[in-house]
């Protein structure tokens, strides 16, 4: 064995300089890298800031009727579920974040804080039924799209655990009156499980209402790949059919490896716990719902199939087809999420109006249903526009009041959250104060209080606005 070569003191007192030199360096390197990194993002920041009671709620005013039970009083009450109530008395006990009474007549209690709403007209806060808001930010940045997971089968990823409270796009959909969005994942053909949340909060696990709510199972689009009228389509339409059938195979293998792994699970505590089989386990009690993505007839049908075979809870979010399979449908009380009205028709032989009349249709054929917005990172920043959804859904034969209730109280009750969605006594005090009703253009969102307390409606938007007129006015 050679020795090991040696320094001289010459060479070691040099080693030693050239190393404390480096060190420096690099220290003064990585101290310059990290300034320069904070001042950028403070730069960055404080172009995109938004106030921080825009996050939060707002900071009410000194007074000695702070925390003292709200009431709004003379403002035309839309319950939610079709109910009016004219010059409307509403009581809301802060504390609990609850509405206490909701009637025509109420004596004042002592100690109150008022609002006088003569004039204007209550609703409860809108439920945005389908969009991945508060997963994603800018669309062309991939580092801040987190709604989807590599691989086909992901059951135990959740929504909720990756959604930002500090989002920009949040203040900016509640603007619009939108309280609550459930937060959905895509990719794959599991994508994971949805969750509930509240649009006010510092951190996910205070936003949440209800997680997690249905496992989304995303069916491939076969329509478009099998255009009729082309050379191939008949070959297009084989591979599809047999590209779909194979996807659905591998959820029902998913399923039935599930129920295998909580029977052995339950009788067991030592069989070997696999994430994935366990994220499964409220589907198999159906406590969980599956909620399958789907439009064309044929693959509502196949999802329709294999959810019976398989006794799994299931929710349509698309349906643009679903009026032909309506007697299903409304037999085994399946509801309908709509993903997006402003669409263009489907078939070649569809009138132009098909899916302005979607609602309309199912409501007539007795299916439940709720409206949404199509989905996606490119929508996310659009969620807004929902009440203009159910708005052209009125202007195509849906009565005005159930196409409010499709954005509120029927959203609350197909997502399984009853505390919300409705003004009534018991339910959350999640309100919205508008100049009018909020279908129409013109109508501005003035004020929302979300489980009783008041949130602020500034956002980018406004930020920019005022930004620009002081520009103006120099």
């Amino acid at each position: 064995m050679s020795a090991q070569p040696t320094l001289d003191s010459r060479s070691k007192r040099r080693f030693a300089d050239f190393d404390n030199r480096t060190r420096s360096g690099a220290r003064t390197r990585s101290l310059t890298a990290l300034v320069a990194l904070h001042l950028g993002a403070a730069s960055v920041l404080g172009s995109l800031a938004v106030p921080v009671a825009a996050q939060g709620t707002q900071s009410p005013p000194e007074s000695s009727t702070a925390g003292a039970p709200l009431l709004l009083t003379g403002a035309t009450v839309h319950v939610g579920d079709g109910r009016v109530v004219e010059r409307g008395q509403v009581l809301v006990d802060t504390k609990r974040g609850t509405i206490t009474f909701v009637g025509p007549d109420l004596e004042s209690p002592p100690g109150v804080e008022r609002v006088d709403c003569a004039g204007k007209h209550l609703w409860p806060a809108m439920i945005a039924a389908n969009t991945v808001v508060g997963l994603t930010e800018t669309e062309s940045v991939r580092a801040t799209r987190d709604f989807e997971e590599t691989g086909d089968l992901t059951p135990e990823v959740r929504a909720d655990t990756a959604f930002h409270p500090d989002s920009t796009l949040i203040p900016v959909t509640r603007s619009a009156g939108i309280g609550y969005v459930l937060a959905v994942p895509s990719g794959g053909l599991v994508a994971g499980q949805s969750a509930l949340m509240r649009l006010r909060g510092w951190s996910p696990s205070e936003m949440v209402v209800r997680a997690p709510v249905g496992l989304h199972v995303h069916l491939p689009s076969m329509l478009v790949r099998a255009r009729k009228g082309s050379p191939d389509a008949a070959e297009k339409a084989m591979k599809a059919r047999a590209e779909r059938d194979r996807r659905m195979h591998a959820f029902e293998r998913l399923v039935l490896d599930a129920k295998d792994y909580v029977r052995a699970r339950d009788a067991d505590a030592k069989t070997p716990y696999d994430t994935r089989l366990e994220a499964m386990r409220g589907v198999i009690s159906k406590a969980t719902r599956v909620f399958v993505h789907a439009d064309a007839l044929a693959d509502i049908q196949v999802a329709l199939d294999r959810t019976r075979r398989l006794d799994v809870a299931m929710v349509l979010v698309g349906g643009y087809d679903a009026p032909l399979v309506a007697g299903e449908l409304a037999a085994r009380d399946i509801p309908v999420i709509i993903a997006g009205v402003h669409r263009l028709p489907m078939h070649r032989d569809d009138p132009y109006d098909a899916p302005f009349t979607l609602p309309a249709r199912l409501r007539g054929l007795g299916v439940r249903f709720c409206i949404a917005r199509a989905g996606g990172s490119f929508e996310a920043p659009h969620e807004r526009n929902l009440p203009f959804e159910a708005a052209t859904a009125v202007a195509y034969g849906l009565d005005a009041e159930v196409a409010m209730s499709a954005i509120t109280s029927e959203p609350a009750r197909i997502l399984g959250a009853g505390a919300i969605g409705s003004i009534e006594a018991g339910k959350a005090a999640s309100l919205i104060l508008c100049s009018g009703n909020p279908l129409e253009l013109t109508t501005k969102v003035e004020r929302m209080w979300l489980d009783g307390r008041e949130v602020s409606l500034d956002n980018r938007h406004e930020e920019l606005r005022r930004r620009y007129e002081s520009k103006s006015r120099r």
